[in-house]
This record gives structure tokens, C-alpha cells and sequence, in this order.
């Protein structure tokens, strides 16, 4: 039997984050020690356990997103912004007879849930409906039109 003294520091910004160290200890040794003590069955149980339980998810409902009217025509709601993720973003775009060009800032992954988005650069036309998806890579000048609902991932994260 292991016994895990786990030492800790919580760092508050946009979300926590753990600062650890794991510190096998002898039994007689677990009452002088600071930090969470506990008993493991061995120190590779106590490791899988430390990072599962210092894992930490947050869960966004459609409802609590942010909407954002980008034009009359098309809106996204901000699911996963930089402020819960600040290497990727997550929201939904919706919309109708829907015509931009512009270079994206981000990589961008669109995911097509519903209708039909044309996406167009250097040339190529592809057609995405719904269960395609597009890769557009930072920097790239592209154009996108169509009525559709899609994911659209960026990478860094988009704001808020």
C-alpha cells in the first residue's frame, strides 16, 4: 500500500490550473505530511488518479452562449470562446443567402449540420452539405456562401 501525499497550488485566472507534486511517503510519515494524503493500492494507481481527478471540463449549453449578428443575414452563436479555451474556439453559424470574402485570421475548420455552404479560394469551388467539412488555413483569402448551419472551429480561439 502506497500512501500519496499530493501538494498543490491553485492559480485563479479565466480558469484554475493545478500546479502538483506527487510525493510517495512511508505510512509514518502521512501525518507530518501537507497537502491531500492518501492511500493507493500502488504509485502508478495514484498518478492515473491524480491526473484524472485534476482533469477539468466546462460545459457550454446552446443557451449560454453568446450570439453574435455578424450581418442581417448570418449569426453565430460562441460556444467555447478564448475564454474557456484560449487555443481553440467553438460556435454555430447560421445562414441565409449568405455571400463574404474575407482572409481568415485563424485556422478554421467549418463542419456543415445543415443546408448547403460553397467555400472558394485560389480557384477551387467546393460544395459542402450536410457531414462535410473544410479546412481553411490562416492567412488564406477565401469566399463563402450558401444557407447553412455549421460548426466552425478556430484555432487560436475566437473571442467572446
Amino acid at each position: 500500500m502506497y500512501i500519496l501525499a499530493l501538494q498543490y497550488k491553485k492559480t485563479c485566472t479565466s480558469r484554475s490550473f493545478y500546479i502538483g507534486r506527487l510525493n510517495a511517503l512511508e505510512p509514518e510519515q502521512a501525518s507530518t505530511a501537507s497537502g491531500r494524503v492518501r492511500q493507493y493500492q500502488s504509485f502508478a494507481h495514484a498518478e492515473l488518479l491524480f491526473c484524472y481527478n485534476m482533469a477539468m471540463h466546462t460545459v457550454v449549453k446552446a443557451s449560454e452562449g453568446t450570439i453574435r449578428r455578424i450581418a442581417d443575414n448570418k449569426t453565430a452563436n460562441n460556444l467555447i470562446t478564448k475564454e474557456i479555451s484560449p487555443g481553440v474556439s467553438l460556435a454555430t453559424t447560421e445562414a441565409t443567402d449568405y455571400y463574404e470574402k474575407e482572409t481568415s485570421g485563424y485556422d478554421r475548420i467549418y463542419y456543415v449540420l445543415d443546408g448547403e455552404l460553397q467555400i472558394s479560394s485560389d480557384g477551387k469551388e467546393s460544395t459542402l452539405q450536410a457531414g462535410d467539412a473544410c479546412f481553411i488555413p490562416k492567412g488564406t483569402t477565401y469566399e463563402m456562401r450558401g444557407t447553412f448551419k455549421a460548426l466552425t472551429v478556430n484555432q487560436p480561439a475566437f473571442g467572446s
